[in-house]
């Protein structure tokens, strides 16, 4: 009966610490997300949307959806550059100062 209860109970400790990494893992990151709206306030779906951190020089890209919203997720905090490419129609909009901190769920509308 002793040995089955140390099994257990190691079992359950093992369990504990990977459910405690993957808690401190998620807490690590950010979130980052908006609309991109032309002049009149519309929507604009199909627009490319490309994060790139300043630090790392990693890109991330979206496209907007048919409401023109973006989401990037597991974000690393710092600061990063957003491009927003809406096609022939519209200029390209270019913020190179997009700060992410722990834990944001950040939202940045660029028209």
């Amino acid at each position: 009966m002793g040995r089955r209860q140390s099994v257990c109970v190691w079992m359950l400790l093992v369990i504990l610490v990977l459910g405690w990494a993957g808690n401190a893992t998620a807490q690590n990151t950010a979130s980052f997300a908006g609309t991109v709206f032309d002049q009149q306030r519309q929507a604009i779906r199909g627009a490319k949307v490309t994060l790139t951190s300043k630090t790392t020089g990693a890109e991330r890209e979206s496209t907007t959806d048919e409401d023109g919203r973006y989401v990037f997720v597991s974000l690393n905090p710092g600061t990063y550059k957003l491009t927003v490419d809406a096609g022939s129609n519209f200029a390209l909009y270019t913020n190179e100062n997009i700060i992410v901190q722990v834990g944001d769920n950040a939202t940045f509308n660029p028209i």
